[in-house]
């Protein structure tokens, strides 16, 4: 079994690293600011750069973002926090500590996953016993995604970002109603709104919150 080649190089204005394996496509991830591609054995390098330059927007996007999202910080229910991890749980004004058996950074990591799945959870749930009582939705999804709060599928499936509790509530109700709304209209058009507008008449300010803080994901 051949060993993975990695290869450290610049393009433009941002470093990237080459890992060559037994694979048969091309692939790029951005994550905590590294940029990773993931490329077939013997692939010519001329390739490689084209395919960077056809998707240097995207990856500025993905790093532009991340910056962001570091220089904000922690936040839970729209208010900045600090965590630290402990032998307790404990949540209070500007602070959360979560429980974790050991220090490494998979355990912290993990911890900090679960405090916010359950917590988006309850959040999501309290809404939609508000809310669906007018709509037609299937299963319910909570999972990490790298760049959407919620989606609903062609099926009526609704889908949350585990992290959604990072949002203040008002934002978090605005997304499940959403994507309730997209139970009815697959799409962004003025019926839609009209929907969204129906159940929250003040839906621009969760609205216009999510859009200055898109590099929260």
């Amino acid at each position: 079994m051949r060993k993975l080649q990695i290869r450290k190089l610049v393009i433009s204005d941002f470093n990237y690293k080459i890992v060559r394996s037994n694979r048969r496509t091309l692939c790029i991830e951005v994550r905590e600011g590294c940029v990773v591609v993931r490329s077939p054995y013997f692939l010519p390098q001329f390739v490689i750069n084209k395919f960077l330059r056809e998707r240097h927007g995207w990856i500025s996007s993905k790093l532009k973002s991340m910056s962001q999202r570091q220089r904000i910080g922690d936040l839970f229910l729209g208010e900045r926090v600090v965590i630290s991890y402990q032998d307790l749980e404990k949540v209070q004004s500007g602070h959360i500590s979560l429980k974790v058996l050991g220090q490494t950074e998979l355990e912290k990591r993990r911890a900090r996953e679960k405090f916010y799945k359950k917590n988006t959870i309850d959040f999501v749930n309290q809404f939609l016993a508000k809310h669906s009582e007018d709509f037609n939705f299937s299963e319910i999804t909570f999972k990490a995604y790298r760049s959407k709060w919620g989606s609903c599928s062609a099926d009526n499936n609704l889908n949350f970002n585990l992290y959604l509790s990072m949002c203040p509530t008002e934002v978090i109700e605005y997304i499940v109603v959403h994507e309730l709304c997209h139970t009815r209209y697959k799409n962004h058009s003025r019926k839609f709104y009209k929907c969204v507008e129906q159940y929250l008449p003040d839906y621009k300010k969760p609205l216009d919150w999510l859009r200055r803080n898109r590099g929260l994901i």
